[in-house]
């Protein structure tokens, strides 16, 4: 598994050398100057006129408006702050609750990546965890129909995968990175796997520039581009099919509900005992279920419902399978608060390029 890591996350990877020594606390395009400033409960908009602050914001409240369940509507503001350079404009009533209380955070261990994050902010997988290739890949396959022409609008909240592309793989391409879409200016993000990297709205320019995706190649891609952009407008968890079994569904649920478990600990360091006794089951438990979830998905290929279902369950497990290996869990009966991570997959790659880090 660990081999299988660092073959197919070397994307993601080159993102994560450069931010350990850059650390992307605000967004700054280079020809605008918009910043996003995070205070101590809100995010402002600033170092921009006051129109082109406007139109960033009306993009994030349809952002939130589309994806953010359970909230109050945003409405976008018709007025900044100031005037000229000095305009500022607050948008943390804008963005989803989440995206608000986690911009600029760091996880407490490594694992959770840019495919994750994209994932999750698009209801289409339901933690935040290490997210495997073979899982992202998965739920690319199925989301195909949703694939954006050169010639259709995009949306705010659309899903940019960038790709290589690769004969030999059956899909013909390599994932590269996911994150999503809000504007010209802006995109919400997390580049890489490490916990030096943070979840935050970044520079859409910035982050085609660090992928080496070139204009042509981010609007009308072809054969010539080692990287493109591929939008996608759509997300959302697959279906449940009727025809599982009550046993089998029970089982999928209390899984789901323990890797919900892990994503809080993996992001906040923070575990209460009923919660770690809930991790360790997991744990023990994972290569059983991740079987059984294989045997299961190689049984139900006549029904493209049940494949699907089981596909899911069981790419879930491989990436689960992978966030474990990077947390040493306390021992139940301890309080545990920020443990630290051990990273065996990238120690020696560590060692030559990235300093220690102690946050």
């Amino acid at each position: 598994m660990l081999l299988s890591l660092v073959k197919n996350a070397r994307f993601c990877f080159i993102a994560s050398l450069i931010t350990a020594f850059y650390s992307i606390a605000w967004a700054e395009e280079p020809n605008t100057g918009i910043k996003v400033v995070k205070t101590a409960n809100d995010l402002i908009l600033t170092g921009e006129t006051c129109p082109i602050l406007l139109k960033q914001a009306k993009a994030l409240a349809a952002w939130k408006n589309a994806t953010a369940t359970n909230e109050p509507t945003a409405t976008p503001p018709r007025l900044c702050a100031g005037i000229d350079k000095a305009s500022a404009v607050s948008v943390g009533k804008l963005v989803p609750k989440w995206v608000l209380e986690h911009q600029d955070v760091h996880p407490a261990f490594d694992g959770p990546n840019c495919w994750a994050t994209s994932s999750y902010n698009t209801h289409i997988t339901p933690s935040l965890i290490y997210l495997a290739p073979e899982e992202f890949n998965f739920h690319m396959i199925h989301e195909t129909q949703c694939i954006l022409k050169t010639y259709e609008e995009r949306k705010p909240g659309d899903l940019i995968a960038l790709r290589s592309p690769n004969a030999a793989d059956p899909q013909g391409y390599d994932e590269v990175h996911g994150f999503i879409y809000l504007t010209d200016q802006l995109t919400y993000s997390k580049n890489g796997m490490y916990r030096n990297s943070t979840f935050s709205i970044q520079s859409y320019p910035e982050v085609l520039k660090l992928y080496g995706v070139s204009e042509h190649c981010e609007k009308t891609p072809d054969a010539t581009c080692a990287i493109y952009a591929q939008f996608l407008h759509c997300g959302g968890a697959l279906p449940v099919p009727k025809n599982i079994g009550t046993d089998d569904l029970a089982k999928y649920s209390d899984f789901s509900k323990e890797v919900a478990g892990l994503m809080n600990f993996a992001i906040s360091g923070h575990a209460l005992e009923r919660d770690l006794i809930a991790l360790h089951q997991l744990k023990n438990e994972l290569a059983d279920t991740s079987a059984y979830a294989l045997k299961m998905l190689n049984a139900s290929s006549d029904d493209p419902d049940l494949k699907a279902f089981w596909g899911q369950f069981y790419t879930r497990t491989l990436s689960v399978t992978a966030q474990l290996s990077v947390i040493d869990l306390p021992a139940v009966g301890t309080n545990a608060t920020y443990f630290t991570s051990k990273r065996p997959w990238v120690e020696s790659i560590e060692n030559r390029l990235i300093p220690t880090q102690t946050h």
